[in-house]
């Protein structure tokens, strides 16, 4: 049961980050083309590191879909090696569980700084 949980919950955060990162390049297009009369152009860089944060982060959540399917792998190798051994310090070492934990961390500050990015954007340009 507490295996199915950390499962949805990863599930929901993957989404959200999709979600959420998808949603503010949107809607950061839209401010663009209907809100601002005139753009700052000092701003400009502001805006693509805004793009490129949301861009990174909806890339890390998408790579960490397969780094996860490679630690679900590696993890059913670990479980059938230490199966039959007797060693008290059984093998548990998962690099792929550790670099998908490591971009979903990634995605998150990713998603952060690019709503930071626009807000700091908006602010001069309204």
């Amino acid at each position: 049961m507490l295996i199915e949980a950390e499962q949805n919950q990863s599930h929901l955060f993957d989404h959200a980050i999709i979600t959420l990162s998808s949603g503010a390049f949107g809607l950061s297009l839209a401010f663009m083309k209907n809100s601002v009369q005139k753009i700052d152009p000092n701003t400009y860089g502001i805006l693509i590191s805004a793009w490129i944060a949301f861009g990174l982060s909806m890339s890390s959540t998408i790579t960490s879909f397969l780094t996860s399917q490679y630690a679900c792998r590696r993890a059913r190798v670990l479980l059938e090696e230490n199966k039959d051994d007797t060693n008290d310090q059984p093998r548990t070492e998962n690099m792929p569980a550790f670099i998908t934990q490591l971009l979903n961390i990634l995605a998150l500050i990713l998603f952060i700084s690019g709503a930071v990015f626009l807000t700091i954007f908006s602010i001069f340009n309204l």
